[in-house]
């Protein structure tokens, strides 16, 4: 079973007629309300659906819905919700014709009082309902709101820090490494070359050693720990505070200031 096709909201919708518009005798001044009544916008229950009515069973009120004038001004004398022509193209730069959808009231001694609910454009045989100005913004708004959280969530990834250059966005490319020049290449290397006095001690010899670059750091790590083992071990000792006097063969142990004489 298939599902119930929802129709569309009215701001998004077109209409036409045009077997419809083609019985009237084409679009113009005196047609347009009438073209207009057929719509989906149209209400049935506005002035014009019941002054269309009373001249229908009333000939004598015939005359008032045959032409666009007498037919709004019969408008003007009533109450209540009524569609009116509000702006008229100007041939032969425009064809658009714009209907205001409104609520009239009366008020004695005073103009009448109207409230304007939506406008409509009718263009050849098209038929359009403006959008509101709060759906406008709210469409604006959305957009407005949608770009920025993509480029906010793509902004996101490109801030760094580091200890050496702060925050930064660009992360630093690499260096290529540097192709050693011809006469760099021509000198032999000094660390395979054996000690001088190696030669001399026979079976003592040994292979050379190689340094990896990271063993100096190595080295001063182990020093390191060396050096805090044995403050640990014999940090509360100290040496003779016994001074020596004399020259290098004669050394003499003289008493300490501290002690009495």
């Amino acid at each position: 079973m298939a599902g119930v096709q929802e129709n569309p909201p009215l701001d998004e919708a077109v209409w036409r007629g045009p077997m419809i518009l083609q019985s009237m005798g084409g679009l113009h001044s005196d047609t347009v309300l009438h073209y207009f009544s057929h719509s989906p916008f149209f209400d049935g229950t506005s002035n014009n659906a019941v002054l269309v009515t009373q001249a229908t069973y009333n000939p004598s009120m015939i005359h008032l819905v045959q032409t666009r004038e007498a037919f709004e001004a019969r408008l003007r004398t009533m109450s209540g919700l009524e569609f009116v022509t509000i702006d008229a193209p100007s041939p032969p730069d425009s064809s658009v014709w714009t209907i205001r959808k409104q609520i009239r009231r009366k008020v004695a001694g005073m103009d009448d009082q109207v409230t304007v609910l939506s406008c409509y454009f009718v263009v050849g045989e098209n038929v359009y309902m403006s959008p509101s100005l709060g759906n406008v913004l709210g469409s604006r708004l959305l957009s407005t709101v949608t770009s920025l959280t993509k480029q906010l969530a793509t902004a996101a990834d490109l801030p760094l820090f580091t200890p050496a250059l702060g925050h930064i966005y660009l992360r630093p490319q690499p260096k290529p490494p540097v192709a050693p020049s011809s006469s760099q290449s021509k000198v032999p290397s000094k660390e395979s070359t054996p000690a001088p006095e190696s030669f001399g001690r026979g079976s003592s010899t040994s292979a050379p050693t190689w340094t990896s670059p990271g063993s100096d750091g190595l080295r001063e790590a182990r020093s390191l720990a060396e050096s805090l083992s044995l403050a640990v071990r014999y940090g509360n000792e100290y040496a003779d505070t016994t001074p020596m006097t004399g020259e290098p063969g004669s050394f003499i142990l003289s008493s300490s200031r501290s002690q009495p004489t």
